[in-house]
């Protein structure tokens, strides 16, 4: 029996430092990188920095790479261990990796000294994104799982996104990546166990204050269940909808609508004249399409028997719109400020009970406003 096969690379090997590599365009390669440094951040976590080959350095932040450990004892190393990128420098052609040396695995790669070879295999894994329109972020991270969350913050200020990084340890002793978070010019919070400041009702009061100031667009956490846990639930309870955002949502200018005509200057004069991108606004029909996206999807999927949302003017205009069926951008209702608009949803379908509630600024207290102002049968 004859048996032919076609010519592999199966048993290629692995690309070194300074070597040609054969196949730069496939995203995936095995690398024999240089260590530069495999030094101790405290008394449990060790960095290692190697100089590695052209292609790894285009891993993305949340991608991992396989590591053919060497043997602490002796004895075999059967199995290449994850771990995500803790850093890529582009310019040094360096790779990072933060980790614990807990198992036999990562007490092997202790043992690294600069001047070895050490082969990796990667970059694997989906990666991150951020949303064009996140402005802030809070990154939320423990031990370990810090590894994971610097490229997202180096990310973000890659894309001027603002970081908010706290970070959580059993004692300040063991506090990682201040200056790394810093470098990247996010703020840091310390949270440890030795004074119960990462507790997990103060870094919700910590969290949760953020919010209220505009700066958690998007949550990121990792290395402590209960943080995520925590995380998850302000996450479904504040979640941001980021296409419900107003129409100037990319503007750098904000002027409030009723001084535009006095004191817009240029910027008014480029609204009048649909110059969308110069200003940074949606044209009528993209912001109009986008809401009603929005709107249905909250039809389709309700986040609960009573939601909240809270959104600007615009946007509650084109939600009314889409809920008596006007297709026109040029639909026009005043949304008053601070006011409520109530809309009650039965099996599936919308109809307005209230627009431009104001009876929550009524000062003496005295009854409860109904809908549209009227005063209703309730008693304070």
């Amino acid at each position: 029996v004859a048996l032919f096969m076609a010519e592999t690379h199966l048993a290629a090997a692995p690309v070194r430092v300074g070597a040609p590599d054969p196949w730069p365009d496939r995203p995936v390669g095995e690398f024999l990188c240089n260590v530069i440094g495999n030094e101790w951040v405290n008394d449990e976590y060790k960095l290692l920095l190697l100089e590695a080959p052209a292609r790894a350095l285009k891993a993305r932040a949340g991608q991992f790479f396989h590591l053919l450990c060497p043997s602490p004892d002796g004895a075999e190393v059967w199995m290449r261990r994850p771990m995500s990128v803790y850093r890529i420098d582009v310019a040094a052609a360096r790779v990072e990796f933060l980790y614990k040396c807990e198992g036999r695995g990562t007490k092997g790669m202790s043992l690294l000294e600069p001047g070895d070879e050490f082969n990796i295999s990667g970059p694997l894994g989906i990666g991150f994104s951020l949303d064009p329109a996140w402005k802030n972020i809070v990154v939320l991270g423990r031990g370990v799982g810090l590894a994971t969350l610097a490229p997202i913050s180096q990310l973000a200020a890659e894309q001027g996104v603002e970081v908010t990084a706290i970070l959580s340890a059993r004692n300040p002793d063991v506090v990682m990546s201040q200056e790394l978070f810093g470098s990247y010019g996010a703020e840091t919070i310390t949270v440890v166990d030795t004074d119960d400041s990462s507790d997990v009702v103060n870094v919700e009061k910590i969290i949760e204050g953020l919010i209220e100031s505009g700066k958690a667009d998007a949550f990121f956490t990792c290395g402590s269940n209960r943080l995520l846990m925590l995380m998850k639930r302000l996450g479904m309870t504040n979640e941001v909808v980021a296409d419900l955002d107003e129409i100037d949502r990319g503007a750098a200018t904000y002027i409030p609508t009723d001084l535009l005509p006095t004191e817009g200057g240029q910027y008014w004069e480029n609204i009048i004249a649909q110059k969308w991108d110069e200003i940074g606004w949606d044209s009528p029909e993209i912001f109009a399409a986008r809401i009603r996206g929005a709107w249905d999807d909250l039809l389709a999927n309700p986040r609960g028997e009573h939601v909240v949302v809270g959104c600007h003017g615009g946007t509650i205009r084109c939600i009314l719109a889409a809920v008596i069926g006007e297709d026109s951008p040029a639909f026009h209702v005043q949304a008053q400020f601070a006011s409520i608009t109530r809309v009650l949803v039965e099996n599936g379908h919308p109809r307005i009970m209230s627009a431009n509630e104001t009876g929550h600024f009524d000062a003496d207290r005295i009854g409860v406003r109904g809908p549209m102002n009227t005063r209703g049968n309730l008693e304070p």
